[in-house]
């Protein structure tokens, strides 16, 4: 596995700035969604109180959000190895959406339980066993409707849905000053393949641990360091001066 450098290539700096970019939309976003319900004065009114769209008619009103938040474009597995932690088949089991203050999109906490391990990066720091159960933030995970919480999808990923298998990209992250993972990247699991980002095909999913240790040989992997933050590992991304 390579080492950190002091050099980039032209591609390499490229996809930094974009990541880059996409770490400060992230952060905005949630920032924005933390700062709305914070409003002075009691001058604004207080938000409807929503549920969430369930059954199949959730399923039909599936909303697409634009892309924009997402820290690390999970497009290859060379990205896979240069970002991630650990490849997870998990279920969901139960969610808690969170209160937006009246935004219009809106995350949630959603608890899933491991089926299989594809795949774990030999520096990991946190990572999880088949049958353990964990909680992971996702956003969007709904948009505000006429008084329900109507299901939303960050483009170019599938969504979690309670009981249904699906595939989880996991970065080791720092949440509140705790060691945990984030959510990079959701696929569905079809007839045992995944999609990654953007990608036009799809992957078989008992290839995926085999390719990603192939990548690992030839990318520069941001090796995850005990308390920092994604955002703070990205900052010392190798970039030319």
């Amino acid at each position: 596995m390579a080492g950190s450098t002091q050099w980039c290539s032209p591609v390499i700096r490229r996809e930094v700035d974009h990541a880059r970019c996409r770490a400060g939309a992230m952060l905005l976003a949630l920032g924005c969604a933390l700062l709305a319900g914070c409003a002075s004065g009691g001058e604004e009114p207080t938000p409807p109180v929503t549920t969430p769209s369930t059954g199949a008619s959730a399923a039909a009103t599936l909303v697409v959000v634009g892309s924009g938040t997402t820290i690390a474009h999970l497009d290859s597995q060379d990205e896979i190895a240069r970002w991630a932690s650990q490849v997870l088949v998990v279920t969901p089991r139960s969610e808690e959406p969170r209160d937006s203050g009246g935004a219009p999109e809106v995350g949630r906490d959603v608890t899933v339980e491991v089926d299989e391990v594809i795949w774990t990066a030999a520096d990991a720091i946190t990572s999880l066993g088949e049958g353990q159960r964990s909680t992971f933030y996702e956003y969007p995970a709904y948009v505000q409707g006429e008084g329900d919480l109507v299901p939303a999808v960050e483009e170019g990923r599938s969504r979690l849905e309670l009981g249904q298998p699906g595939v989880v990209f996991l970065a080791d992250d720092v949440v509140d000053d705790e060691q945990a993972f984030t959510l990079l990247h959701v696929s569905a699991l079809e007839e045992g393949q995944v999609s990654l980002a953007g990608a036009a095909g799809r992957v078989d999913i008992s290839h995926l641990a085999q390719q990603v240790d192939a990548a690992a040989l030839r990318v520069d992997r941001l090796t995850p360091h005990p308390g920092e933050s994604l955002v703070q590992r990205l900052e010392r991304y190798p970039v030319e001066e």
